[in-house]
């Protein structure tokens, strides 16, 4: 991928996940035939804004990226999801570049128990140099 695509993901992630400006972020990098494979969520890029918005809007709902991995045209983002004090997830989001657009996403996510939540995300988070 090259270092601009790189660079508006890094846009995309500040907007989409940290700033849940799901609009803002989708109309920078999606295709409008993005193709969706998350359960409840229609096909293209104005389908994925009216799923996620309502979800991203909650006030409880934080979304912290904690590690980005490249491999071609395929870029992963591991994410610390939490609702409120009580759920907290580990959501891996897999999203397939055409060019400089994303185009598809997958996405697959672990419940963290409460037990469990303390240090889960520590061997994920990159190693400061």
């Amino acid at each position: 991928m090259n270092p601009e695509t790189q660079r508006r993901f890094d846009v995309f992630c500040r907007l989409f996940y940290r700033e849940k400006r799901i609009r803002a972020a989708f109309e920078l990098l999606v295709a409008e035939t993005y193709i969706q494979h998350s359960p409840g969520i229609g096909q293209g890029r104005e389908a994925a804004i009216q799923a996620l918005e309502p979800l991203f809007g909650r006030e409880d709902f934080t979304v912290t990226p904690v590690r980005t991995l490249w491999d071609g045209n395929l870029v992963t983002v591991v994410l610390d999801a939490q609702v409120g004090a009580t759920v907290r997830a580990l959501v891996v989001d897999l999203y397939r570049f055409d060019g400089d657009h994303i185009v598809e996403h997958w996405d697959v996510k672990l419940e963290i128990e409460a037990g469990r939540r303390e240090g889960f995300f520590d061997g994920l988070r990159p190693v400061s140099a």
